[in-house]
């Protein structure tokens, strides 16, 4: 269903307008500022990382890390190394921005996916599509909810 940018929020509640991935894309397609959209995703994924919360796919980065180097995972996505963990949100952002050029170059082909609460739409998955589209100036986005 079409949904109105303004009618998206992320997973976290924050309207998808207010997000840092939002403020990282607009950086990177609009202004141009890799380095300034490389350091907003860096430094909230880096942060939200120590917390725990919502943290599943930079965990699957720093699992990845372990296993291809060849070391035991700590247990606990808080107790691994903090290299590793930096090692790991660089390979995030430097996918997130590839894809995001990506969506700018050839269009956004796998639907954010969400439900309809009311009026808005919460996205579960496709929360990064939605924001590089929605820096690309699109209004509203296709969602499958």
């Amino acid at each position: 269903m079409k949904v109105k940018i303004e009618n998206i929020i992320h997973h976290r509640g924050d309207a998808l307008l207010d997000t840092f991935e939002y403020k990282a894309y607009l950086a990177l397609l609009k202004e141009k500022k890799v380095t300034k959209a490389r350091k907003i995703l860096t430094d909230n994924h880096y942060a939200t990382y120590w917390t725990g919360e919502r943290n599943i796919t930079t965990g699957e980065y720093v699992r990845a890390l372990y296993k291809e180097k060849g070391l035991q995972f700590p247990g606990s996505l808080t107790a691994a190394s903090k290299e590793i963990v930096k090692e790991a949100i660089k390979r995030r952002v430097n996918d997130e921005i590839s894809h995001a050029k990506d969506i700018a170059a050839n269009g956004c082909n796998i639907l954010p996916r969400g439900r309809r609460e009311g009026n808005i739409v919460r996205l579960f998955d496709g929360h990064n599509r939605a924001a590089a589209m929605a820096a690309l100036g699109s209004k509203e986005i296709e969602v499958a909810c």
